[in-house]
Order: structure tokens, then C-alpha cells, then sequence
């Protein structure tokens, strides 16, 4: 809702003296609209602010300011943000702090330009700034929120109010403010304390002071840990010394858990990868072991890299303790003689790289790969959420060298960027998750595919050049590349080990491939080598099915291969089922369909439902009230049986028996939960399609939607 600007006088001040501006003793009272900028960005084109929109800035019209005087503003009411929102006070969202980050629009706040020792500045706090007759700034804005005290500066007119935020024009409320314009205070409540200097650095000790004893892996398929003994995930390969090293978080997280737990690095190593002899040194680091400023958080997709010192650098994401920052995950540095350890914190004040530090940012500052080129300049880029930086360091390993770059142009980018060169070329692998029914990349956006970009220079432009690996079975996707001896090698991880899942992962290792007949080569599509299927016979014919369903192609957060990929997750997300949820909570019915190559013959079915609902809601995503099966018989679809419908089980499990039928197809019809008003979504997770007769499974179940040959 705007408010336009209104300025009620609330003093009864004497007209000859406002016309001489003389108005010595007075407070004034004065209203400020949620919707007012602090200045007009016209006037101050260097002092840029939120989108340019809002009201004009708040103005003490009546109050006369005179240079050196003592002044004391206070301030009550509040503003909010959207309608029926929370009121927020003068001090803005305490949580929240704002100081020099652009905001939610990119562009940014008013508080950029407030002197630091003023920091920190929240979010829709009471801004106040002293301006000439022009309008123009006079000395710094500052944060006033419930008190302030200062001094008018020199050649100061006017003195007016905005609001801390980027946008404006959604605001309402005002807030109150009283301005004693020659307070009597002592001096020391003028003084600004500057921040306390940062504690002496802790160095610990080099760690481990020894490695843990290896456990010796024969694995026979892809995972290199298979049988779920362990779990690993974010893995950095390394090639030094003739061998082959893999870092990895470990994954610790319940079969039940529905986030990550990681806390410890292991290390992989072999003398050759493809002959499947592995060593594994478990638990060999602790970022809260190696880095002092760091808290006990997580063991974060990390990168080794060997210097031209010949000695080695890991690079770290690690929660920074005793922070200040919106976000306090920070890049470490660490530097050994043998890939093994011990490491050592060559930076021990604190990360290199953060939100504060080397300049400014609001990224997660995640996920570092570093290059060493030709000429032995280093290079490292780190980030997440779509965002991805850049920046040349020092020969020192840990100073970056000028402002980091933003980088643009690799298409999806979504984490985990993999920077290495070849033939000249720089590459930049990363997990992308720009999805769609028709995306090249991904069609549920909780997952990722792994794509790259070219650049004929270290810090880009970067150039994207296609998808090499498809989606694995864990929602996220992080790999890294390599060349050892005369091979290319890819480590990633996935979601195949016993027990694995989203937060269960193993790392696992495929060869690579190039084409060198174009240019720049390009990397082939990565095959990845599966378990076999399990042969063990089985009465569920849906592996074999392909599907379809009433809300195809479904929305990018839900997959329709899940109905059938024989998998019940204990913690599921999004693409572990099929859905329709869109919000919009009008679907009454709905439907999913099997349909087989050939006739198949059925006796059975059980489905396995989802919900955050329960059954009668009309929102979100519920059991459904009743469901029933129907089968294609040429002339049109027909119950499969005349007791129905079926009523789910408290669980959301739901089987049902029939007399056998032979068809290509099936459908299984769900009536909405409803409270009468709206209707709830619909969530399965597998449906099985149950045949009187076992088969034996070969191949994975079909990838290719179903055709439309069943047609009412």
C-alpha cells in the first residue's frame, strides 16, 4: 500500500520564528511513511539506492539546523513490509542485518553508505541524513533507529528520513519521530566505540599428527563402497606421488535423516583406478582440528591441490566461529608435506575467503576449486545458489589478488564448479539443475546434472558447452576431473550403496572420454557404471512399465520415473515421488498410468502414498479420499474390479486384489482429499503392479515416457 508523504507538525511554533529560523528550543514531531527514501538518487547519482522506487525522502521541513549544534532524535511506530505483515520498530529486524549487502532486488540498501563504526544496520531500519539545499549528501547517512545523538555537520540544510530497504512501494506504516534540535548531552555520548580488535589468532597444531590406519577396498562395482559400511560424498581427486587420491566428506546422516551430517574427511587412494584396489584412511581429518577459527559444523566439499613448492593446499569450507556476517561459512587454507597430512592453517585469522572478506559479498561461500596453470598463477572459484566467484591468489596460496569476479555465462549453474585445463582449454565442470520435461540437464529440479563450460582464459569469459553427466540417484551432484596416465577420470558420487540416499552418498569413479575433432574438445557423456539389477524374481511388473500420468509432464519439482524405480525412502524429497502439488488446489481427480510393450497380466496392485496433510485437508499434499484401478481393454478403460474404490491405510499404503486380467495398460484413478472448499495434491512414491506369475528383472525400468496408444 503506498502512503504519500505527510509532515504534521505537532509543536506550536511561533511563525516569525520559523521565518527567521529561529526556533531554538523546540522539539518537532514529525510522521516518516514506511514507503520514504532516505535521499533522492538523482540529486546523489553516486549514492545509487533499491530500485528507485518510494516516496520522497521525509523532511524536518521546520527545523533549523545551525553546524556544531547537538542533536537528539528518537523514534517510535513502525512499518511493514508486506500487507499483514509483522510491525517492525524503528530498529529494524534485529536478525537481520543489512550494513553494505544489496538486498533481495540486487541493488542496494541505504546503509552501503553509513560509516562502519556505525554498523551493524538492519533491515528496514530508521535511516536519517543531513543534505544541503539541493538536496545533496552532507557527510554519512546513519542508522538513527530508537535514539540517536550527533552533531549537525557543516553546510547541513536540511535533515531527512527513509527507510532501510531495496524496495519501497510495498511498505506501510510510519514511524514517529521527535527531534530536540539543541539536546544538552555530554560529550561521551557523541563517541563512536570503534569494534574491538579481533582475537589473537589460535594456531593448532598440525593434524592428524599421524594417519589412521588404512582399510584395504576390492570393490566389484561401482560404488567404491558398496556395501553401505560407510558413506561418502563431495569427492576432489588428486593425482601426485604416481597416485591417485580422492578426498571426500563422509556422509553419517540416519537412513531416516532428511538433511546432511558430515563431519570428518576421508581419503581414497590407489595406484591405478581401474583396477578397483582402493585404500581408505577413514576419518583422517576435522576442520575444527586444523582451522582454530572454525566451529564443529561440517566437513564440506573440500579440494587438495599440490603447489609448486611441490607441497600440499587443502582449500575448506568451514563455519566460522564468534560470526557476524549473514552467513558465516568461510574457505580455509591448510598446507602438508604428503596428501596424508599433517595440515597446518597458513591463514590462521581466519577464512581467505567470506562474506567480509577480501571484499564484501551475501554468497555461501562454499565449494572452492583451485587451478594452478602453466605458469604456476593460481586461480580458485567458489560458490552455490546460482552464484559463482572467481579470483587469482597470490603465489602465497591464500591472498587474493584484486576484487573476486562474478562469473556468468554457464548456463543452470547451480554448485560444486571443477576448474582444470586441457590442451590449452580451461574447463569448468559444475552441478546444474535447470530442469523441465524437455531440459537437456534435469526434469526435477531437486536433482542435478553435471555440465561444463570453455574459456580461453583462467578467469572466462566462460562459454557453457553441454550436459557430460545425466542425473544421479542422490538430489545433489558433485564431481571432479582428472587425467592420470594416459585416461581421463570422473569421481562424483550418487545414491547406489545399500541404505544410500540424498544424504547418504558414495563416491564412485568412470572413465572419461573426449572428442578432439571439434574445438574446443569436448567431453562425451559420462557413462555411469551401475550395480547390476537385482535378478531376484519378482511378481511387480511396473519395472518394466513406462508411465504417464493426468498432470504430464509434471511440475519440475516431482519425477514421474519414481513411481516405479523401486525405491521408499524413509526421508523423501520432491523427485522421490510423482505429484501434482501446484498450489493452486483445484484438481479433484487425478490419474497415473502404466503402460508395457506387451500384454502383460495383472492380479494385483499396491501403491504407496504420501502426504503433509491429513486426509480431509483441502491444502497441501494428502492421502486421497478413495482410488480405484482401470485397465485398457481396447474399447476403453474399464474397472478392474466392481468393489471399488479403495481407501488408503492410515500409513498411505494401499494394496488390492483381483480377478487376472491381461492388458498394456493400467490406471490407477485417485479422488482428492477435500475439505469442501479446496482440494489437497496428490503424492506416490512406488506403485506396484503386481502379476500373478514371477519375472526376473534385466534391465532397468524404461526411461522413455509412455506412448499413447491407451486412449479413451
Amino acid at each position: 500500500m503506498m502512503i504519500h508523504k505527510k509532515a504534521v507538525l505537532l509543536a506550536a511554533v511561533a511563525g516569525a520564528a520559523l521565518l527567521f529560523g529561529t526556533a531554538n528550543a523546540q522539539t518537532i514531531t514529525f510522521q516518516i511513511p514506511g514507503t520514504s527514501k532516505a535521499w533522492d538518487s538523482r540529486v546523489n547519482p553516486d549514492y545509487p539506492i533499491g530500485i528507485g522506487d518510494g516516496s520522497a525522502p521525509a523532511a524536518a521541513e521546520a527545523l533549523a539546523l545551525k553546524s556544531g549544534n547537538k542533536i537528539h532524535i528518537t523514534a517510535t511506530g513502525g512499518t511493514q513490509t508486506f500487507p499483514g505483515g509483522t510491525m517492525i520498530g524503528p530498529e529494524g529486524q534485529q536478525d537481520y542485518t543489512a550494513d553494505d549487502y544489496p538486498g533481495g532486488s540486487g541493488q542496494f540498501f541505504p546503509s552501503k553508505y553509513v560509516d562502519p563504526l556505525d554498523f551493524p544496520a538492519f533491515l528496514n531500519e530508521l535511516i536519517g541524513v543531513f543534505v544541503d539545499a539541493k538536496g545533496r549528501i552532507i557527510s554519512k547517512p546513519f542508522p538513527v533507529g530508537k535514539d540517536w545523538k550527533g552533531v549537525v555537520p557543516t553546510g547541513a540544510v536540511k535533515l531527512q528520513f527513509g527507510i532501510n530497504d531495496d524496495v519501497l512501494n510495498d511498505n506501510s506504516g510510519e514511524i514517529s519521530v521527535v527531534i530536540d534540535p539543541h539536546a544538552d548531552f555530554p560529550d561521551s555520548d557523541l563517541v563512536r566505540t570503534p569494534p574491538p580488535p579481533p582475537p589473537s589468532p589460535v594456531i593448532l597444531p598440525p593434524y592428524p599428527d599421524h594417519p589412521p590406519a588404512p582399510l584395504v577396498i576390492h570393490p566389484k562395482y561401482n560404488t567404491i563402497i558398496a556395501d553401505g559400511s560407510r558413506y561418502s560424498a563431495d569427492p576432489a581427486p588428486l593425482v601426485a606421488n604416481g597416485k591417485f587420491y580422492i578426498i571426500a566428506g563422509r556422509d553419517e546422516a540416519p537412513i531416516n535423516g532428511g538433511g546432511f551430517v558430515m563431519y570428518t574427511y576421508q581419503i581414497f587412494e590407489t595406484d591405478d583406478p581401474a583396477s578397483k584396489n582402493w585404500k581408505l584412511y577413514p576419518d583422517i581429518l576435522r576442520p575444527e582440528k586444523v582451522f582454530g577459527w572454525a566451529d564443529e559444523d561440517g566437513a564440506w566439499a573440500s579440494q587438495i591441490v599440490q603447489g609448486r613448492d611441490k607441497r600440499f593446499y587443502l582449500y575448506a569450507p568451514v563455519r566460522e566461529k564468534n560470526c557476524k556476517a549473514r552467513n558465516c561459512m568461510g574457505i580455509g587454507v591448510a598446507v602438508a608435506d604428503t596428501p596424508l597430512g599433517p595440515y597446518l592453517d597458513i591463514h590462521p585469522e581466519g577464512p581467505i575467503l567470506s562474506q567480509t572478506t577480501p571484499v564484501r559479498n551475501q554468497i555461501e561461500n562454499i565449494d572452492p576449486t583451485v587451478l594452478i596453470d602453466d605458469d604456476g598463477r593460481v586461480y580458485i572459484y567458489w560458490g552455490t545458489f546460482g552464484r559463482l566467484k572467481g579470483v587469482e591468489l597470490e603465489q602465497d596460496m591464500k591472498t587474493p589478488k584484486g576484487d573476486p569476479i562474478d562469473v556468468k555465462g554457464l548456463t543452470g549453474f547451480f554448485e560444486a564448479p571443477w576448474i582444470f585445463k586441457r590442451k590449452g582449454t580451461y574447463y569448468m565442470s559444475y552441478a546444474a539443475n535447470n530442469a523441465g520435461p524437455s531440459s537437456l540437464c534435469t526434469e526435477a529440479v531437486y536433482h542435478a546434472c553435471q555440465a561444463y563450460g570453455t574459456a580461453t582464459s583462467p578467469l572466462g569469459p566462460w562459454t557453457y558447452r553441454g550436459v557430460f553427466l545425466d542425473p544421479v540417484t542422490s538430489a545433489t551432484s558433485h564431481g571432479g576431473l582428472v587425467p592420470y596416465e594416459d585416461k581421463w577420470y570422473l569421481a562424483y558420487h550418487n545414491g547406489d550403496a545399500k541404505d544410500g540416499s540424498h544424504f547418504r552418498r558414495s563416491v564412485a569413479i568412470d572413465e572419461v572420454f573426449w572428442d578432439d575433432t571439434v574445438s574446443p574438445p569436448a567431453i562425451q557423456k559420462v557413462i555411469q557404471t551401475r550395480p547390476p539389477v537385482d535378478p531376484t524374481p519378482t511378481h511387480n511388473v511396473a519395472l518394466s512399465a513406462r508411465i504417464t500420468a493426468s498432470n504430464a509432464p509434471v511440475p519440475v519439482q516431482f519425477r514421474l520415473r519414481a513411481l516405479n524405480d523401486g525405491k521408499l525412502p524413509e526421508a523423501p524429497l520432491p523427485p522421490d515421488m510423482w505429484g501434482n502439488w501446484t498450489g493452486r488446489n483445484d484438481t479433484q481427480k487425478g490419474w497415473i498410468q502404466y503402460q508395457w510393450d506387451k500384454p502383460v497380466t495383472l492380479d494385483g496392485s499396491r501403491l504407496f502414498f504420501w502426504g503433509d496433510q491429513p486426509t480431509g485437508a483441502g491444502t497441501g499434499v494428502a492421502l486421497p479420499t478413495a482410488w480405484h484401478l482401470e485397465y485398457w481393454d481396447k474399447t476403453g478403460w474399464k474397472p478392474v474390479s466392481e468393489t471399488h474404490p479403495t481407501t488408503p491405510r492410515a500409513d498411505g499404503v494401499s494394496e488390492t486384489h483381483f480377478k487376472p486380467i491381461t492388458t498394456r495398460c493400467l490406471r490407477a484413478v485417485m479422488d482428492a482429499s477435500t475439505d469442501g472448499k479446496s482440494y489437497a495434491a496428490f503424492g506416490v512414491l512406488e506403485w506396484q503392479a503386481l502379476s500373478p506369475t514371477t519375472f526376473v528383472p534385466t534391465t532397468p525400468p524404461p526411461k522413455e515416457p509412455a506412448p499413447s496408444i491407451c486412449k479413451s
